[in-house]
C-alpha cells in the first residue's frame, strides 16, 4: 500500500466501510484516488493545510468523492440513484463557509481573495 498519512488512513477506512469493501480489495484504485479528491477538495476551499488537520467534515468530503469516483468512475452522474440529504457540494459549502470565518482574507497573505 502506498504510504499514507493518519488522517488518509482514516479516509480509506471511510470508503472500504461505504463500499462495505475489504481494504485490500480496493486500495489499489482508492489510495490514488483519496489523494486526488484530496487536492480538488483543498482547491475548492483554499491553502491553509492547518485547516485540515483533523477536520472531519474534509474527511467526509473526501471520503464521499473518493466512493463516488469508484462506484460511478466519476465524480457526478446524471442518475440520481438514492436521495442523499448532504451531498458533496454542501460538504464543499460547509467547509467553504468555516474557511472564510477563520480566513477573511482567503487566507491569502497580500489580502487579495
Amino acid at each position: 500500500m502506498a504510504e499514507l498519512t493518519d488522517q488518509e488512513t482514516r479516509i480509506l477506512n471511510y470508503v472500504a466501510g461505504s463500499l462495505g469493501r475489504s481494504i485490500e480489495d480496493i486500495e489499489d484504485f482508492v489510495v490514488p484516488n483519496i489523494k486526488a479528491s484530496e487536492i480538488t477538495v483543498k482547491g475548492r476551499i483554499g491553502s491553509d493545510e492547518t485547516f485540515y488537520v483533523d477536520n472531519f467534515l474534509y474527511e467526509l468530503a473526501v471520503a464521499q468523492l473518493a466512493v463516488s469516483n469508484y462506484m460511478n468512475r466519476s465524480a457526478s452522474t446524471d442518475v440520481n440513484l438514492y436521495n442523499t440529504e448532504n451531498g458533496f457540494q454542501d460538504y464543499i459549502l460547509d467547509l467553504k463557509a468555516d474557511y472564510w470565518v477563520k480566513h477573511p482574507n482567503g487566507g491569502d497573505t497580500d489580502g487579495t481573495a
